[in-house]
């Protein structure tokens, strides 16, 4: 078998209890006993799971039936080389999974008191937390983002009986993610890769990766020599906020009237949504704000947090609400009810997720008080929901409508600034609304709300 081993078990069991993506890592063994490779393959096993039945089965629920033969791979340690130290960002982790390296490396040590290796181990977390990369350094192992939907038996004691959490990487985190992409690569002067860690809230492993990609292939196409802090914005911008969709100015003259009043209720559509988080208390910090059409959407603000989030206050929830409904309020204020547009049928979504959210999972209505609703509640039971989550959604409509008739010279402002300029950051809106402003702005700050 040489410096491989034959992955040759019966797939069938495990796969009746399989119910999502699994990344499987096997060790090679020799005759002095386990050997830790620096890297194994992987066998990627991604494959349907009937509702009865499971893979392998002819029964009812399973349209699919494999030989577990099929499956069978050679795993060459010596093919791939990854260790712990390309692993970046998440430290309580990879210290968990070092305990295992190090009964493998010393077993005596903990068979002496009794200790035992755990039969197998199970990471869970988010896609991109490199769930995947840390497995490739030890033993048999697995990998999931949906850790809920796996069959108990799966989980129990003496099978994947340590679970461990990989989250997404903290500032410091991130930019030790970002220090290893550009490690490789040539650096302008003015790039700050604590500023972009700092900007960056959410991101992570994967996302850091294709920010620096992005900003490769942007610095190739412009035939930059070097990355520059310019390109790595734009790379971050592209992720946060989507793709221009630049095709959206035509050149027709018959059109351009149309296509000016379209731009017109989209600067005021943002401008909604920008002077309310900046008069909001709970709001997060605007990073930008835009009327050119990304993605799906025709303009746009982005809010990024000053620090990382570990809870949410329900000051800060209703401060969601509000600058949702932000951009609908300002169309009606503006251009009249009976013209208020779709462009705010994801917000309004966004808003109702949000409301359902604070009724059904974190108790903080009166009416349903401090209970976790169950997904399945009685119809009794849903029609409280449903009232409590339409109460709030008309309250937050009614503090949005009062705070936007009295900061309207602001609305107006932005707009015609954005009309003007099209992009606008932070501190150019923060420039635009300041002689209006009358009284001190309410931005923020998380350090002084947010609970950690």
């Amino acid at each position: 078998m040489g410096q491989g081993v034959e992955v040759n078990y019966s797939l069938d069991r495990f796969f009746s209890v399989l119910r999502h993506w699994f990344w499987i890592f096997v060790v090679s063994r020799d005759n002095e006993g386990m050997k830790l490779p620096r890297v194994m393959s992987a066998v990627a096993l991604q494959k349907y799971i009937g509702s009865l039945g499971g893979i392998g089965a002819s029964g009812v629920g399973s349209s699919l039936s494999y030989s577990p033969k099929e499956l069978n791979k050679d795993i060459m340690p010596e093919k791939n080389v990854k260790t712990f130290k390309d692993v970046k960002g998440c430290d309580d982790a990879k210290k968990e999974l070092e305990e295992v390296v190090e009964y493998l490396k010393n077993p005596t040590k903990f068979t002496r008191l009794g200790g035992k290796l755990p039969k197998g181990i199970l990471l869970t977390g988010s896609l991109g937390t490199r769930k995947t990369l840390l497995a490739k350094g030890i033993i048999v192992m697995a990998a999931t983002n949906l850790p809920d939907i796996l069959d108990p038996a799966l989980t129990r004691p003496g099978r994947f009986d340590r679970h461990i959490v990989v989250p997404n990487p903290d500032v410091r985190g991130r930019q030790e993610i970002l220090e290893l992409y550009l490690q490789d690569k040539p650096v302008a002067s003015d790039v700050d890769v604590n500023a972009i860690a700092r900007s960056s809230p959410g991101f992570n492993g994967a996302d850091l990766a294709n920010l620096v990609n992005i900003a490769a292939i942007k610095a190739a196409v412009e035939g930059a020599d070097r990355l520059t802090a310019t390109q790595l914005e734009f790379a971050k911008d592209r992720i946060i906020m989507g793709t221009e969709r630049k095709s959206l100015f035509i050149s027709d003259e018959s059109k351009k009237a149309c296509l000016f009043k379209l731009l017109y209720l989209t600067a005021y559509h943002e401008s909604g949504h920008a002077i309310v988080a900046l008069n909001t208390q709970g709001a997060h910090p605007i990073h930008k704000a835009t009327i050119l059409p990304r993605g799906s959407a025709l303009g746009m603000v982005t809010q990024l947090p000053s620090q990382d989030e570990t809870s949410i206050s329900k000051k800060q929830l209703l401060a969601r609400l509000d600058v949702c409904m932000g951009g609908r309020v300002a169309e009606e204020l503006i251009f009249g009810e009976d013209n208020v547009t779709t462009g705010a049928r994801n917000d309004l979504h966004t808003a109702t997720e949000i409301a359902q959210y604070m009724v059904s999972n974190c108790g903080m209505s009166d009416a349903i008080g401090p209970v976790h609703v169950k997904e399945r509640p009685s119809i009794e039971m849903q029609s409280r929901i449903d009232a409590e989550m339409v109460k709030l959604l008309r309250e937050a409509y009614g503090r949005v409508k009062r705070l936007l008739k009295k900061h309207e010279k602001q609305l107006h402002a932005l707009a015609n600034a954005l009309l003007e300029h099209e992009t606008l950051t932070a501190d150019e809106i923060n420039k635009v609304v300041h002689p209006y402003q009358e009284e001190p702005q309410l931005s923020f700050q998380e350090e002084d709300f947010a609970l950690t």
